[in-house]
């Protein structure tokens, strides 16, 4: 199983949409933060500035997705200038002509969006996720991925206009494509940081638990202990398997040891916690 799958399965990620947003007219909202949980934004037509704090962030165009990582309150706008408002106030006064959509302002349309979260389990912290940048932005055009990408996120704002039978799974399942593909490309244009990773090789382990620590914010033996963690009591949830398997798994010679090591991390023993799964 390769990184990215490890962690997202483990991760227990899941998506829920919010909305399809049409803004008209001059439009400036702030969406509050939450945590354990990465918002996206989809642009169907029109231009969005997508900003964190003072920063105005980037400017979306059609076929753009825009990422906001750790729950992080956010902006969106037609131009930094326009004075923002809280989403609360902006969702009281807007129509809703369907299920799943909003009217934002009177005239013609400035900007619509396809606007939702991925959802974490709370309690589970990956180097991953802890590093990915205030704002991830995806243009339409980047990258060998872009065809499919551009008709992926069209069928998602169809889906999501047309709101027929079966489109909330079909939204969900579509969604997550979309944050992996995001991922992907994330980690791409990273790829200088993993050739240099992958050097470390021959380094001495002061040198490698500096440099380890540099990239990823933790040293090598400590990420290793709470990913086995991590592994565990994903697999412990299943209840697919017993706690000595789950133990041998993810490196634990003793099952004592294990024990001793799991209760310390989560408080309770795991069999306890495959138990009460």
């Amino acid at each position: 199983m390769d990184v990215l799958t490890d962690v997202l399965s483990t991760l227990e990620l899941g998506s829920e949409l919010y909305f399809r947003a049409r803004f008209r007219g001059p439009f400036a909202t702030v969406v509050p933060e939450e945590s354990a949980r990465i918002r996206f934004h989809v642009v169907a037509s029109g231009h969005c500035w997508v900003g964190r704090g003072e920063n105005a962030g980037v400017l979306a165009a059609p076929g753009d997705l825009v990422l906001v990582p750790h729950g992080a309150a956010h902006t969106l706008c037609d131009a930094p200038e326009t004075t923002a408002r809280p989403l609360a106030d902006v969702l009281a006064d807007a129509t809703v002509p369907s299920r799943r959509e909003i009217v934002v302002g009177v005239g013609p349309d400035t900007a619509t969006l396809v606007c939702g979260h991925f959802l974490y389990r709370r309690d589970a912290v990956h180097p991953v996720f802890a590093a990915l940048p205030p704002l991830l932005h995806v243009r339409a055009g980047e990258g060998r991925r872009f065809d499919w990408m551009e008709a992926l996120m069209q069928h998602l704002h169809d889906e999501v206009r047309r709101d027929e039978p079966g489109g909330d799974e079909i939204i969900r399942r579509l969604s997550e494509i979309l944050l992996i593909e995001a991922l992907r490309a994330s980690l791409a244009a990273d790829a200088s940081n993993a050739r240099s990773l992958a050097a470390m090789g021959g380094l001495s382990r002061s040198v490698l638990a500096e440099r380890f620590r540099a990239r990823t914010g933790t040293t090598p033996m400590r990420y290793l202990a709470s990913w086995r963690l991590e592994k565990a009591r994903h697999l412990l949830r299943e209840g697919t398997r017993g706690v000595g398997e789950v133990a041998a798994e993810v490196g634990y010679a003793s099952e004592a040891a294990f024990n001793r090591v799991f209760k310390a991390r989560f408080g309770q023993p795991p069999g306890r916690l495959r138990r009460s799964r």
